[in-house]
């Protein structure tokens, strides 16, 4: 839904008509792009929110939730100086302009009651937030301007609400050159949005290639009842837009409530954020992981390439006895191998390597040398080769638990343990700055589900496994875990209630849901007690150990 000129212009218009006289509690700046006035009027509180991001930029009412930084921006602190305890006393438009001029009465000191002004920029990449004093001198900006005094953006188009007739809206249509009917109206008026028009034509069923002098009276007539409407006459209507559901801004019989349109905006661009960030966390989160196995895959790889090397090692001890039991029979090095009978395989001819450099007795003595060498290493890249199979298993239970998450907060556990465990250290001075280290403790989210009478809990990331198994969990409480893979605990919660096959067979079928086999035909899934289970000893998040369970196939 785009936030255009008409949409902007109603939610002033309610603004104007609700929260004029307003006393500035609190500024906050949850990010980098948000700045939130907390407003008291006449014992209600509102939050008034303005965003300047590329992609989601508006103002609007909000009763959404989020978390303030511990320590807030520059800008955010500029304008708590200036603005604490000031009131509101006009929102000002500029005709379809997506911009809006917020004047607040402040007392000073100095010069007693003085007026200051936010500037808000609804312009996509273009949008910032700009404070000035009643003279338009800027004090600060969101994002920098390059400009001492503030001026309104020069545009050359034409304003909606200047036209005072169908003839001149037409007028103004002939003399731009596009073809097609939305490229005509984007281009001539301000405010105007894709998706606004989109809307209108396939309310109308009008053509954007082929139209007639009819519709665009009907668009004519449609956007000044949309502009002149009651706003209690308007609401949001959902269409589809190509392959995607849209809002666009309606006119309708039905009356509307008070600030409907604010929380309406609010609502939707709260959820569209919500689901931006979580897949770009999601996101970036398996882009590390993904990255962490591959060099784990690549160090399995070396060490494969070291053990075949180590599986060779009778053979170069071979290579030295046979050269040793045989120096009286080599007299002249004049070629790079040697040809002896071989008395471990019924004296059958062996092929051995020389370095014509060396005498055969120093030939041997470096057979000898790397058999020893690695006779030492096997022992240690096996140790090496078990230590990487678990990193791998670890990475692949991560990657998994990404699968799974549902919210934001799940990511953030994640995140936490991906900071804690696979990132550099560089990375985890980043990370750190952005986790908040509240949600490291064990007030985890743990899914709860009612089955027959019986609780049970699943966790949803190895952290919360952890905690679940280990912590939560009561000693006489079933465990129930698909065998060999990735996926999530399930604990089934005793509470003194005798077990039976069938709750058996609903929580094994939970753990094959939460898993990376929730597709296959026919799963393994080991169960036991919690006094079985122990953490395993490579001290992972949620690697665990048990010898006492039975099976049951899903």
């Amino acid at each position: 839904m785009a936030f255009d000129g008409f949409v902007m212009n109603n939610i002033i218009k309610e603004l104007n008509t609700s929260i004029l006289d307003s006393k500035v509690n609190k500024i906050f700046s949850p990010t980098k792009n948000d700045i939130i006035f907390n407003l008291y009027n006449c014992g209600n509180t509102f939050n008034l929110l303005i965003n300047a991001s590329a992609e989601n930029c508006r103002i609007c009412l909000s009763n959404s939730t989020k978390k303030n930084p511990t320590t807030p921006s520059n800008f955010c602190m500029l304008l708590r100086k200036h603005l604490t305890g000031s009131r509101i006393i006009a929102f000002n438009t500029f005709g379809l302009e997506r911009v809006v001029e917020i004047l607040f009465e402040c007392y000073s000191d100095s010069t007693g009651i003085v007026t200051k002004k936010i500037v808000a920029e609804i312009m996509n990449r273009y949008s910032n937030i700009i404070l000035t004093d009643f003279d338009n001198s800027i004090i600060g900006s969101l994002k920098y301007t390059g400009k001492s005094i503030y001026t309104l953006p020069i545009s050359n188009k034409y304003d909606f609400l200047d036209v005072s007739s169908f003839d001149e809206f037409f007028e103004i249509l002939s003399k731009n050159s596009s073809s097609d009917l939305i490229s005509k109206i984007l281009n001539s008026f301000n405010g105007t949005s894709k998706s606004l028009i989109f809307y209108i034509l396939e309310k109308y069923n009008i053509d954007s290639n082929n139209f007639s002098k009819e519709d665009l009276l009907s668009v004519y007539e449609y956007l000044k009842k949309l502009s002149t409407s009651d706003l209690f006459n308007l609401d949001f209507e959902k269409f589809n837009l190509g392959k995607k559901e849209d809002f666009s801004l309606d006119i309708t019989d039905i009356k509307t409530q008070p600030l409907s349109l604010n929380y309406f905006i609010d609502s939707f661009y709260f959820e569209k954020e919500n689901s931006e960030n979580f897949f770009n966390k999601k996101y970036s989160l398996e882009k590390i992981i993904n990255t962490n196995l591959k060099k784990c895959n690549k160090k399995l790889e070396n060490i494969e390439n070291k053990l075949e090397d180590c599986n060779n090692m009778d053979t170069y001890k071979i290579y030295g006895e046979l050269l040793n039991s045989n120096l009286y029979k080599i007299s002249d090095l004049r070629s790079n191998f040697v040809e002896l009978e071989n008395y471990y395989e019924n004296n059958n001819l062996i092929k051995i390597p020389l370095d014509i450099s060396i005498t055969v007795k120093k030939n041997a003595e470096k057979y000898f040398k790397k058999y020893r060498k690695l006779k030492n290493a096997s022992k240690i890249i096996i140790d090496q080769k078990n230590d990487a199979l678990k990193e791998h298993s670890y990475l692949e239970a991560i990657l998994f638990s990404t699968t799974i998450a549902k919210t934001l907060d799940d990511l953030s556990e994640i995140e936490s343990e991906i900071s804690d465990s696979l990132c550099s250290k560089s990375q985890k001075k980043k990370n750190n700055k952005k986790i908040n280290k509240k949600n490291s403790t064990n007030s985890f989210n743990l899914e709860k589900l009612e089955i027959d009478g019986y609780t049970i809990f699943i966790g949803k990331n190895n952290r919360q496994n952890e905690y679940l198994t280990l912590k939560f969990a009561s000693r006489a409480d079933f465990w129930f875990h698909v065998q060999g893979l990735p996926g999530s605990h399930i604990v089934l919660k005793t509470n003194n209630l005798e077990i039976n096959d069938d709750i058996i067979y609903k929580c094994a079928s939970l753990a094959k849901q939460f898993s990376k086999a929730s597709d296959s035909l026919h799963v393994s899934v080991d169960y036991t007690q919690i006094k079985n289970i122990r953490k395993s000893p490579s001290g992972k998040p949620g690697m665990v150990i048990y010898s006492t369970y039975k099976t049951i196939i899903i």
